[in-house]
C-alpha cells in the first residue's frame, strides 16, 4: 500500500527532517559507542588464545592455542567444529575474504591455510627459514626490489585483502616489513621511512586491510613508548604507494591484534593496557577507548590478545590470563555496538 502525501505535508517533514540532521559542529567527531562485555565463551574451554576471526556467516572461529586446536562457536558460543592442529600451535588467524579458507600463523613462524568445509590443510609456508627464492624486499622509498635474506624472528598478525592477497606482520624482518603472500609468490615490502630513527622502531605489529585494500598497520617507537599508525595503499608490490601516517597515535608499545569493520573503524587491543581502542580511518581520531577490567562472571586477570569484529558489529575480543600466559585460561568477550 502506498500512502499519499500532500505537498505541505511533505514541506513540513522536509523541514523537520533538516532540521534534525542539521549540525552546528560540522566537523566534530563522531563516537562509536559499545555495550558492557559479557562473556561469550568461558575460560575452562580455552588455553591461552591467541587469535580469532568471524566468517560471513557469524560464526566465530577461535586460536585455542595451548590446546592445539581452532574451534568454530556459532554466535551464540556453541561450538558447531573445531580443526586439530598437533604438529603446531595457532596464532593468530583470520578468513580468506574470497575462498572463505581459514588462514593461520603457527607458533613455530609457519602460515598454513585450511579449507573449512573438509579441514583440509591446503597450504603450508615455513617462513624461519625463510624461503630463499621468494625473498624479495620492495622498497617503498626508492621503489626497487632486491633479494635479501630475511630472518623472521615473530610472525605475528594477519589479514586477507579483498583481491585475495594477504599480509603478515613480521617482527624482526628487514627494513620493518611487512611479508605479502599473492598466488604463492611471498615478498617482504619495506617501509624504511617511517621513522627518522629507523633503529629506535620495531615493528611491525598488528595488520588490518579495509574494504577498499588500503593496509593498515603500526610501528612501536621505542625512544617514546607510543604505537604509530600508519597507512599504505598496496595492492601488489609493483604498485606500493608512499606509506602515510595517520594523525595521532593510538595504544602504547605492545599492541597485540586489530580488526577492520565496514565503515572503515579500527579496533586494537593493547594487552600491556587491557585497552580496546577504536580509531576512525575516515576521520583521523580515536573515536572509542574501553579499558577491559571487572567482567560479570569472569574470573581471570584480563590479557587482550586479539579482535575481531562481525558484519553486525558485533565485537569479540579474546583474553589470556595476565598470571598464567602459557596454557592458563582463557575467554572471549562479546560487546555489542549501541551507535556510531
Amino acid at each position: 500500500m502506498k500512502l499519499a502525501i500532500s505537498p505541505l505535508c511533505y514541506l513540513c517533514v522536509l523541514a523537520f527532517v533538516t532540521a534534525a540532521c542539521s549540525d552546528d559542529e560540522p566537523t566534530s567527531t563522531r563516537t562509536l559507542a559499545l555495550g558492557p562485555p559479557s562473556v561469550f565463551v568461558q575460560a575452562d574451554r580455552l588455553k591461552s588464545p591467541r587469535g580469532i576471526a568471524v566468517d560471513q556467516s557469524g560464526n566465530v572461529w577461535i586460536a585455542d592455542t595451548w590446546n592445539n586446536v581452532l574451534r568454530k562457536l556459532s554466535p551464540q558460543g556453541a561450538q558447531i567444529d573445531s580443526i586439530e592442529t598437533p604438529a603446531s600451535r595457532p596464532s593468530h588467524i583470520t578468513i580468506d575474504r574470497v575462498t572463505g579458507d581459514l588462514l593461520v600463523i603457527m607458533s613455530d613462524n609457519r602460515f598454513e591455510r585450511f579449507v573449512v568445509q573438509t579441514k583440509t590443510l591446503l597450504t603450508s609456508i615455513p617462513f624461519d627459514p625463510f624461503p630463499g627464492d621468494a625473498s624479495a624486499v620492495f622498497d617503498v622509498n626508492t621503489r626497487a626490489t632486491q633479494q635479501l635474506a630475511l630472518t623472521v624472528n615473530q610472525l605475528g598478525d594477519i589479514d586477507s585483502s579483498p583481491s585475495g592477497d594477504f599480509f603478515v606482520s613480521a617482527l624482526g624482518a628487514p627494513e620493518n616489513s611487512l611479508l605479502k603472500i599473492s598466488n604463492g609468490n611471498v615478498f617482504a615490502i619495506a617501509y624504511s621511512s617511517l621513522a627518522p630513527q629507523s633503529s629506535a622502531e620495531r615493528g611491525p605489529r598488528f595488520v588490518s586491510i579495509d574494504s577498499y585494500g588500503t593496509v593498515y598497520t603500526s610501528f612501536t617507537m621505542l625512544a617514546s613508548s607510543s604505537q604509530n599508525i600508519t597507512k599504505t595503499y598496496s595492492l601488489n608490490p609493483s604498485n606500493v604507494t608512499q606509506s602515510n601516517p595517520l594523525n595521532e597515535p593510538v595504544v602504547s608499545s605492545l599492541a597485540a591484534g586489530s580488526a577492520m569493520d565496514a565503515s572503515g573503524n579500527l579496533y586494537v587491543v593493547e594487552p600491556e593496557l587491557q585497552e580496546l581502542v577504536i580509531f576512525s580511518t575516515t576521520q583521523g581520531t580515536t573515536i572509542g577507548r574501553y579499558q577491559i577490567i571487572d567482567v560479570a562472571g569472569l574470573s581471570l586477570r584480563k590479557a587482550p590478545q586479539d579482535v575481531a569484529v562481525g558484519s553486525d558489529g558485533t565485537v569479540y575480543v579474546v583474553l589470556n590470563d595476565l598470571q598464567n600466559p602459557t596454557g592458563g585460561p582463557g575467554a572471549v568477550l562479546k560487546y555489542q555496538r549501541i551507535s556510531q
